[in-house]
């Protein structure tokens, strides 16, 4: 459960689901701007946000899966949300589209928002969240910084990770808030 109780805005949350999905013959620059309309918002300020205003007239079927989570992220940035929600933003992508991927969530969170992130990438999240939450069959088992879960066990977060749980049904969630 999420609650942001800051100043009123068009959209509160933003959120990009673990698969996102776009309308089939729709290009990089059709999508955005579909999204955008919807809050009177810039298509090119979104694009560039993520990186993407380089491919705007690729059609959407031919993007690659982190090319993909990136036009996720623009559409979920859309209407400046204060907090954003990004579910495996990085999940089945190779090395260095996972880390294009999280840099892009460090700038979006370095702009003020609240990013919330569910990931398996555990040296990324390590590397990128401000504070853990460990999640066990719907339960918190574990919550704060890096850091401090790390020194809960002595080991590195993938150790600590599974340290704190008792089967392989747990989550770790990030958060970041600079």
């Amino acid at each position: 459960h999420i609650e942001y109780e800051g100043p009123e805005t068009l959209r509160r949350y933003g959120y990009l689901p673990q698969r996102p999905t776009f309308r089939p013959g729709f290009t990089v620059a059709e999508t955005a701007a579909f999204y955008a309309d919807l809050v009177d918002d810039d298509p090119d300020r979104l694009l560039e946000a993520v990186g993407l205003d380089a491919v705007t007239d690729r059609p959407v079927s031919g993007l690659s899966g982190g090319m993909t989570r990136l036009l996720g992220i623009a559409q979920a940035l859309a209407g400046d949300p204060p907090v954003v929600v990004l579910d495996e933003p990085a999940s089945g992508l190779d090395p260095a589209m996972s880390e294009r991927v999280f840099a892009v969530v460090e700038s979006i969170a370095d702009e003020g928002r609240a990013v919330v992130l569910s990931s398996h990438e555990l040296a990324l999240v390590e590397r990128t969240a401000d504070r853990l939450v460990v999640l066990e069959s719907g339960r918190v088992r574990a919550t704060g910084s890096p850091d401090e879960l790390r020194e809960r066990t002595g080991g590195p977060l993938h150790e600590t990770f599974t340290s704190l749980l008792d089967d392989e049904t747990a989550v770790v969630a990030g958060a970041t808030d600079r």
